[in-house]
């Protein structure tokens, strides 16, 4: 597999983080930080909850570098350890307070340049449920192929497949739904 100059120095950057270079750390967060922040808001819906869980997934990143131990899978790893903490900020979020947030509020405004399509797909997005979330917005925004999903979600590659084919049905269902 022929890898690209962003992956080789990523492995680079682990390898001196796992060494204990601060700076090389500080590199890796500020090379995905803002990727990781649009997906978390993505699985969120809200973008002061995506911030919180950010700093959450950085933090835990930082501690646990030492224990990646394939530099190769960085990304997917960290990815893998964003969506664990999506996972637990909304199970903890639902026990502390157990209200239903209004769609408009939780999907961001879209400006006036971008196609109204895309705030048909948010809407649809945000009412999955976390697993599909996370997996459409992975493969498809983020760009992860099937061996990625399968190391970042901790799943077999034909159980990637077959959650990719459910969400897709769920999606289009629900796609169909709101043009009928």
């Amino acid at each position: 597999m022929k890898r690209s100059s962003e992956q080789v120095w990523d492995e680079y950057l682990v390898l001196n983080a796992q060494l204990g270079n601060q700076a090389a750390l500080r590199r890796l967060i500020e090379r995905h930080q803002a990727a990781l922040l649009v997906y978390i808001q993505r699985l969120l819906g809200n973008e002061a909850d995506a911030q919180d869980v950010l700093q959450n997934s950085l933090l835990s990143c930082c501690r646990q570098i030492n224990r990646l131990r394939d530099p190769a899978r960085f990304r997917a790893w960290l990815y893998r350890v964003a969506t664990n903490q999506c996972r637990d900020w909304q199970r903890q979020s639902y026990r502390q307070r157990e209200r239903q947030v209004a769609l408009d509020q939780v999907l961001p405004t879209l400006s006036a340049e971008e196609n109204p399509a895309e705030d048909d797909v948010r809407s649809i997005l945000i009412r999955l449920p976390h697993d599909d979330r996370s997996i459409l917005s992975l493969f498809y925004f983020e760009g992860f192929s099937v061996k990625e999903l399968s190391f970042a979600l901790d799943l077999s590659p034909s159980a990637v497949k077959t959650r990719l084919y459910r969400a897709r049905a769920r999606f289009d269902a629900l796609w169909r739904d709101d043009e009928g």
